[in-house]
């Protein structure tokens, strides 16, 4: 289906990458065929013509793209969590997503540093006046 709908036959022959074997075998010189192909297209155009010709595929999304995403929005896959000193902020919603016993986001974690201490101390084995020093300093 995707030679199809980037008009290359050649990645449909049968003696060529018809199969499995013979494309795993290849994947180099199908990869630089696709990706010759979709460098020479905007993104939509991509995704629209892989939906007509029925080929599973996604936009390469960065974080921006996903806050902005209808289908994220609407899945709930980002959940709103509030944190202290700074407010709202999105986070991936607990996975997998079970009727009788969802998930639920409780914390956000540690705040930087916490754990300073138990690290430069139990970890690094520095003393605690090397520790205050540091922190006096404001290295840590």
């Amino acid at each position: 289906r995707l030679a199809e709908v980037m008009e290359a036959p050649e990645l449909a022959a049968p003696d060529r990458f018809g199969k499995l074997d013979a494309r795993l075998e290849s994947q180099d010189e199908v990869d630089a065929l696709v990706q010759t192909w979709t460098a020479s297209r905007e993104r939509d155009e991509i995704l629209s013509a892989c939906e007509r010709g029925d080929v599973p595929c996604g936009p390469v999304m960065d974080i921006a793209d996903i806050l902005a995403d209808k289908h994220f929005a609407a899945r709930g896959t980002l959940q709103d969590m509030m944190v202290p000193g700074v407010g709202p902020l999105p986070f991936p919603a607990p996975l997998p997503r079970l009727s009788d016993t969802p998930g639920e986001l409780r914390h956000v974690g540690p705040k930087l540093g916490d754990a300073n201490e138990e690290v430069f101390l139990d970890e690094l084995g520095l003393s605690s006046a090397e520790f205050e020093s540091l922190k006096r300093a404001g290295t840590i």
